[in-house]
């Protein structure tokens, strides 16, 4: 991976006798290798839009599933606006009379046509007629758009309602700092969620043991004094930048596990240690 490719480099930074000092204890022994214990990811959920909070159906440290509900902001405007467009839209009552007008005027100019072709009638009289059938479709066709827009001018406000009911991205637990109702938006995070599966581990190895445990791909953990499952333990990668404060390098691996939580102690050792 290309995170490794700057690995031997980094053991040119620490003379030899400073890398066995840092990976073993005074009696020989390999010292265990501090760990830390982490949420994979922390999302902070935001609405698309800003608004007040009208419901929260969440509280710190709950557990959400992916796509669950967990807040809805006000849409009593939109709300009203909707039901303003759809009403412009089903209000159809002046399309079927300029329709009907249409129509009359349709028949009116037939009649008149023959009339004309008969000589029955003049021509001023036959072309006043058609001129009116022509505003009266020019009117159908006003009105037509009229409706048209109307539902168009509904469809964002319905699509508005429906994404302020915002829902979890993923599945995880409920941080502390949710907005109440009644609180405004303004930009800022509705609510931080802490995604446990996987837990992410950071184990601060010695730069002298990191060869080991990247051909190994594994330490054995001890979390709050309890050993865990290795086939629990998935690793992940190597960070490409040594702490030169410590003379360490960041491993990280994937924990899966229901009983362990984000700040737990840990230590970590070699398989063979």
């Amino acid at each position: 991976m290309r995170a490794l490719g700057l690995i031997p480099a980094l053991f040119l930074a620490v003379s030899a006798p400073t890398q066995a000092q840092l990976a073993t204890s005074g009696t020989g022994q390999a010292r265990p290798i501090d760990c830390s214990v982490r949420a994979s990811r922390q999302i902070e959920l935001s609405p698309t839009f800003d608004g007040i909070v009208a419901e929260v159906f969440v509280r710190p440290g709950q557990v959400v599933e992916e796509g669950e509900p967990v807040l809805r902001l006000s849409t009593g405007l939109e709300e009203a606006e909707l039901a303003l467009a759809e009403a412009r839209a089903n209000a159809t009552g002046s399309l079927n009379a300029a329709r009907q007008r249409r129509d009359g005027l349709q028949a009116r100019v037939n009649r008149l046509r023959e009339a004309y072709e008969q000589q029955a009638v003049s021509y001023g009289e036959f072309e006043a007629v058609e001129l009116e059938l022509r505003s009266a479709e020019a009117e159908l066709a006003r009105r037509r758009e009229e409706l048209q827009l109307a539902a168009q001018e509904a469809e964002p406000l319905r699509r508005k309602i429906a994404l302020a009911t915002v829902r979890s991205p993923a599945t995880g637990v409920v941080g502390e700092g949710v907005l109440d109702p009644g609180e405004a938006t303004q930009g800022q995070s509705l609510l931080t969620l802490y995604v446990l599966s996987p837990l992410r581990v950071e184990a601060f190895v010695p730069r002298a043991l990191l060869p080991e445990v990247v051909s190994a791909r594994q330490l054995v953990l001890q979390i709050d004094g309890r050993p865990v499952d290795p086939a629990a333990v998935q690793f992940d990668y190597v960070s490409p930048i040594a702490d030169l404060a410590s003379g360490t390098v960041s491993v990280f691996f994937h924990l899966e596990s229901a009983e362990i939580l984000p700040g737990s102690s840990c230590e970590a050792r070699l398989p063979s240690s």
